[in-house]
């Protein structure tokens, strides 16, 4: 509770106990009784008002049995209206007694409110009346799209984090947001936390795409994990992923008929893939859902130049792995490459088995030579005939 007086002082005071008072009009009922007999006593008609007999009148009486009830209704029934109203009715008065507000007991009382030591209650420091309102009542956050998941949640999971060390903070906000702006990251953190360091052990678990932060496809996609929908390695997903994030370093919209035909993935992965870090435009394609930082990446110019070398090498494996036939080339030509070689050696086989027939039939003997494809052939004698 508060007290604002004339002077401009504020003064907050405890409330130990709260009040509540409901009017009654019962002195009327009873007023209006004792006029009624009062006029019947001076030999009025107050035949016509509602009044209680003059003489008691005998009346039927219906006599009922209460019903042994379970614990259902006998709760149902102590929350209904009328049992609640006839235990407030048998709630007994207490007298009281009024003060009016001019009166000398009321400004007693009105001046327990206000505290007579202010000089030992000066502040240590003074801030001006918008800082203090805002300290007071903090504007709400703008939503943006750095939350993968409900932000109630992840600001009770912040508790938690913030007992492990940095490197494991970052690692587990960075698979949770998946992509996210440095000035965003930095209020997750604890405060006396330096930006320095920060951004030296983002790089241990996330990349640099346009200057926002993107967790490692091999963070998020371990060896020996696949993905739960299709079984698809998880090698072979981080594959994809770094195909595409450097496709997004190169270009800002990438479509997904682009990626599937690239990756050869089924379309579920390659829809997570996507929407874990992009948004879809109408008649355009997908981009990056936050909008791109260039000032981070000219804050920190050895860190973006580093970036940029990893991204190229990253990409120059990735072609080597396309060549091989892995994850973002042509499996269709590999795949044709070896039905092409299994009916290049049916084919072979069956000859081999024509011939050998051919020579059972004439009688003949086929072995193999040298390795120069030299035949012998081994004539058997005709039968005598006796």
């Amino acid at each position: 509770m508060y007290l604002k007086n004339g002077d401009g002082e504020l003064h907050l005071s405890p409330v130990d106990a709260v009040v509540a008072l409901r009017p009654s009009f019962d002195y009327l009922d009873r007023g209006d009784k004792k006029g009624r007999q009062e006029a019947r006593e001076l030999g009025e008609d107050v035949s016509g008002d509602e009044d209680e007999p003059d003489a008691p009148s005998q009346e039927r009486v219906t006599v009922k049995f209460a019903r042994p009830e379970s614990d259902k209704v006998k709760q149902a029934r102590e929350k209904s209206y009328h049992y609640l109203k006839k235990r407030q009715d048998e709630l007994p008065w207490l007298p009281t007694t009024v003060h009016k507000r001019n009166s000398a007991s009321s400004e007693s009382e009105w001046q327990k409110l206000l505290c007579t030591r202010t000089e030992d209650l000066s502040l240590s420091a003074t801030v001006d009346l918008n800082t203090y309102r805002h300290r007071l009542l903090p504007e709400p956050e703008p939503e943006d799209a750095t939350s993968s998941g409900s932000r109630d949640e992840l600001r009770m999971a912040l508790r938690a984090l913030r007992t492990l060390p940095l490197a494991d903070q970052i690692r587990a906000l960075m698979i949770r947001l998946k992509i996210s702006q440095f000035s965003s990251l930095l209020p997750l953190l604890p405060r006396a936390t330096p930006a320095a360091d920060v951004a030296r052990v983002l790089q241990q678990n996330a990349q640099l795409v346009r200057g926002l932060w993107v967790v490692r496809s091999d963070v998020l996609y371990p060896k020996g994990s696949q993905a739960p929908r299709t079984g698809v390695s998880g090698e072979l997903l981080a594959r994809a992923r770094d195909w595409m994030l450097y496709q997004f370093t190169q270009k800002s919209f990438l479509s997904r008929s682009e990626l599937a035909e690239a990756t050869r993935l089924p379309n579920d992965d390659v829809t997570e893939l996507l929407q874990q870090v992009a948004e879809l435009v109408a008649d355009r394609g997908w981009r990056l859902r936050l909008k791109p930082d260039p000032q981070h990446e000219r804050s920190y110019p050895e860190i973006a130049q580093r970036q940029h070398m990893l991204w190229e090498a990253k990409h120059q494996q990735l072609m080597k792995a396309f060549k091989e036939g892995g994850a973002g080339g042509s499996p269709s030509k590999s795949r044709r490459r070896r039905q092409r070689s299994h009916r290049d050696s049916v084919s072979a086989s069956s000859d081999n088995e024509s011939s050998g027939e051919g020579g059972s039939r004439g009688k003949h003997r086929r072995a193999s030579g040298s390795a120069t494809g030299t035949v012998k052939v081994k004539v058997e004698p005709p039968e005598s005939k006796s």
